[in-house]
């Protein structure tokens, strides 16, 4: 399918794994130190910061897009420990679809439980909203988000999606 693009120079940069979910199991609360709120405009500048620490420059939104998603996705949060903005995350929907578009954690908070926080908050809105299936993808070097996605019971599906990058000199 992307031979085309590789005969042009194209180089695979990453490889993406999607998963599905088709319950709302919680297997645990998360963090219950951490305070999950509606986000809004003024946290922008957070926001973008939370973003350079989570990702790397391929996946990072820049401030219009951000804005535009604060404003329109309907379910956009942020995670605070100790009055602290640690993490957010935001999803959409589709009819009954659901899907799980973004989770980031500040890198120096990993391992406190606010990714599974975050994630428990987010089956409770997919219940709300009557998502029959809810999905998502990652990166293949992601084992951390793996694990994570794979305790809330999500399942790794056999199709492989991938980004392709052209060095422009």
């Amino acid at each position: 399918m992307h031979a085309p693009l590789l005969e042009r120079g194209f180089t695979l940069f990453r490889q993406l794994y999607g998963y599905d979910k088709f319950d709302y199991a919680i297997p645990t609360a998360g963090n219950q130190e951490v305070s999950v709120r509606s986000a809004e405009l003024s946290d922008l500048p957070t926001l973008l910061t939370l973003e350079e620490r989570c990702f790397e420059q391929l996946w990072r939104y820049d401030p219009a897009s951000l804005s535009d998603i604060i404003q329109t996705h309907p379910y956009f949060v942020v995670a605070e420990l100790q009055g602290k903005p640690v993490g957010y995350q935001f999803n959409a929907l589709d009819g009954e679809y659901g899907y799980l578009v973004r989770i980031g954690v500040d890198p120096t908070y990993n391992g406190l439980g606010i990714g599974a926080r975050l994630m428990a908050e987010a089956m409770k809105f997919f219940q709300d909203s009557h998502a029959t299936r809810i999905m998502l993808n990652t990166q293949e070097e992601n084992t951390h988000a793996h694990r994570l996605y794979e305790w809330f019971g999500f399942v790794r599906i056999p199709q492989i999606g991938f980004v392709l990058r052209l060095e422009i000199s």
